[in-house]
């Protein structure tokens, strides 16, 4: 990002400091000047990161590739899709986070991995990719309507753990509902301590979270926590979908940059796919500070395949 200046002040500006300064006090003055600052990088970075999701071949973003290139978009309509797959490429169901690349499957045949899947929704494609890579998966979900379909189709399944939980940060939602149901929320838990409940269990090399915006306080919780964020370090492949409509939830300025310089500028994963999603109908809008930064209309979703 470009470094922050500040504009010349001209007479104007320096007999107003001057009489505010008489008035309040320089200390009080800095203090005022120097969130304002803060907050001006702050929204040049949700701005720089926006650019990331619109981001075309050849511009600044192509670092942050897998293979140092932003793909060609492809599809139609709110459905669009970059992918960067060097061989064969398997169609994902409509409600899963990304396809799937069986070259970018990060996990050798007969080594230990476990695929830690977060958000369900009577979903079970990717965890029948894991089961058929040789992974055990450990599945959350934690919608009151859906518990006892999502024990059942686990138990139908090798090596399917089913957990009644989801995922959140040290600040949780108060219980809400979605298109899916009702959340409880007292089953919410940050991602390390999901790893600390499983001792004994295989290295989660896979992650996909797909949990109508628990994303943004769950990343937010590993950012600004090194203990945390060494749960996530084992993973190789990360699928996340970015929830951006304020009827889902939606996140703050600060958990919308720091999402991506963690995982990006700290993490060092790197984007392999890329896919638009628009939603159900009342889904289809985004937060006023991601619009106001250029986030296209009308979409509810950013799915991204991430790996390291």
């Amino acid at each position: 990002m470009p470094a922050v200046t500040i504009p010349a002040r001209d007479t104007y500006t320096i007999a107003a400091r001057h009489t505010y300064e008489a008035k309040f006090g320089a200390a009080s003055w800095r203090a005022a000047a120097d969130d304002t600052l803060l907050r001006q990088h702050l929204y040049r970075r949700v701005q720089f990161w926006i650019g990331l999701l619109l981001a075309s071949p050849g511009s600044v973003y192509s670092r942050y590739w897998r293979n140092g290139t932003v793909p060609q978009l492809t599809g139609r309509g709110a459905r669009r899709s970059r992918v960067d797959c060097p061989g064969s490429l398997r169609a994902a169901a409509d409600q899963d986070s990304a396809s799937y690349c069986d070259a970018l499957w990060p996990v050798k045949a007969a080594e230990l991995c476990a695929a830690y899947v977060i958000g369900i929704g009577g979903e079970w494609t990717f965890t029948r990719y894991s089961l058929s890579k040789g992974c055990e998966v450990h599945a959350y979900d934690p919608t009151v309507q859906l518990r006892g379909s999502h024990r059942r189709s686990a138990s139908r399944m090798r090596k399917t753990h089913f957990h009644f939980a989801g995922l959140g940060g040290m600040t949780n939602i108060a219980s809400s509902s979605n298109s899916y149901g009702t959340i409880e929320d007292a089953r919410l838990v940050t991602l390390d301590q999901m790893v600390a409940s499983r001792p004994g269990a295989a290295p989660m090399r896979v992650l996909t979270i797909d949990c109508e915006g628990c994303e943004w306080a769950a990343i937010e919780h590993l950012a600004q926590n090194a203990t945390a964020a060494a749960a996530l370090r084992p993973v190789k492949l990360l699928m996340l979908e970015l929830h951006v409509s304020p009827s889902m939830i939606p996140p703050t300025p600060t958990q919308f940059t720091a999402l991506f310089d963690f995982l990006i500028v700290r993490e060092g994963f790197r984007l392999w796919a890329l896919r638009t999603n628009d939603g159900y109908p009342f889904d289809q809008k985004v937060a006023d500070f991601l619009g106001v930064g250029g986030l296209n209309a009308g979409l509810c979703c950013y799915e991204l395949a991430f790996v390291r």
